[in-house]
Formats: structure tokens, C-alpha cells, sequence
């Protein structure tokens, strides 16, 4: 098993959708991804911008969208409708689909709060 990981910067005051991707702050992959099967995992989907960034980098270094499996616990319609407009071979894995986003702060409803930023101590 081979580990990598994308460090991506969000705005959450510019980050609407339609607007520009995130930032890629850093990157590493595992040699040969293009050659893997791939898991791309985030406990939160919102509005699907750092997804999109990232699964654009995957698509950089040649990994086919029918071998990315993205994992995570909640999801927005919104942002599985971006995800699905941009790569609609890529799979999903997902235990809750939640109808819509907090508008005024691009959150989950009930706003269970940005869990990587919990997780990560920022």
C-alpha cells in the first residue's frame, strides 16, 4: 500500500463555486500512481473545490477517473454535482447526502463545523 497526500488551500471567503480552484500547497504522490487504484479521502464535501483541485492533480500524473474512489462521511448535493460534471467515471463512497449547503458560510447543515480544521489543530 502506498500513502500520498495533497495539502490544498481554501479562502472560505472567496471560495464559492463557479470561482477559481483552491491552491495546491504541496503534493506526493506515490511513484507509478498513474498505474494504482486510488483513494481520495475528506470526512466533509461542501461546495467540491478542493476535490475538484485535487482530482485535477490525479489527472495531472495520469490516473484514470474509473481507478479514483472518493471516501468520505457527509457530502452536499452541490458539491457531488461538481464532482460529477468535471469526472463522471470517478466512484463514491459516502454515509450521508445532505440536500443542501448554509448558504452564508459555505458549511453542512447542521453546520457540524470544518472537521479537518479540528482534526488538524488550524
Amino acid at each position: 500500500m502506498s500513502v500520498g497526500r495533497v495539502l490544498i488551500s481554501k479562502d472560505e471567503e472567496e471560495s464559492k463555486l463557479g470561482d477559481e480552484l483552491p491552491t495546491i500547497i504541496y503534493k506526493r504522490f506515490p511513484k507509478n500512481i498513474h498505474k494504482k487504484k486510488v483513494f481520495v479521502v475528506k470526512p466533509l464535501l461542501e461546495t467540491g473545490l478542493p476535490i475538484l483541485c485535487c482530482l485535477g492533480a490525479l489527472m495531472t500524473e495520469g490516473v484514470k477517473q474509473e481507478n479514483i474512489t472518493f471516501v468520505n462521511i457527509i457530502s452536499c448535493e452541490i458539491g457531488l454535482k461538481a464532482i460529477y460534471q468535471h469526472y463522471p467515471k470517478i466512484k463514491t463512497i459516502c454515509s450521508h447526502i445532505d440536500p443542501y449547503l448554509l448558504s452564508d458560510v459555505n458549511k453542512t447543515a447542521p453546520g457540524i463545523g470544518d472537521f479537518e480544521a479540528r482534526y488538524y489543530g488550524v
